[in-house]
């Protein structure tokens, strides 16, 4: 970057131009020419389509392919379009519609496993259903234990445990009949 200062007898000093795209991170609006406008609202919407197709239960290979880009790209849109719509989405939402999803696959699974008579796809069905169900479970936090060992310890003041060896028996076995000495 030129200095924007100048030697004495060198003329006036030259300001460099701004660029027409600031630097990253340096807190310059950027305001784009209306082509980019338009690309940014074509993203927006393609977004949007993922977020759809996936909340129908669609893969990110099928999405990939009916939008017609790599599945990374088709899993990013996803991405992206979660971080900016989930926040009006409850957890409760969220949990019904991955649910259903889960419905869907594990039905869908049964069928194959008993609609086959090749063993070897019987038995990927069955490893299917387990990890079905192992999602099931963890998603409405039935893995959780179901007992926790909790240990407390106890802080005790200085006055408490004078009061307590106040309350102590003498030797006899009555309390003290002195309170405090």
């Amino acid at each position: 970057m030129p200095a924007l200062h100048r030697p004495v007898g060198e003329g006036p000093a030259r300001v460099p131009a701004p660029p027409h795209f600031p630097e990253r991170g340096s807190g310059a609006p950027y305001h784009p020419p209306m082509a980019d406008v338009e690309h940014t609202i074509e993203q927006q919407d393609a977004r949007r389509e993922a977020l759809d197709l996936r909340r129908a239960g669609h893969s990110y290979r099928t999405i990939a392919r009916m939008q017609g880009v790599a599945v990374s790209t088709a899993h990013a849109r996803v991405t992206e379009a979660l971080t900016a719509y989930l926040p009006r989405e409850t957890v409760e939402d969220a949990r019904r519609v991955e649910l259903d999803r889960l419905d869907t696959a594990t039905e869908h699974t049964l069928t194959i496993m008993t609609g086959s008579d090749d063993d070897e796809l019987r038995l990927k069905a069955v490893d299917r259903l387990v990890r079905l169900a192992e999602r099931r479970a963890k998603l409405l936090g039935l893995d959780a234990p179901t007992n926790a060992r909790i240990e407390v310890t106890p802080t005790v003041t200085a006055d408490q445990i004078l009061a307590l060896i106040d309350q102590a028996p003498d030797d006899d076995g009555a309390p003290d009949a002195h309170p405090g000495g």
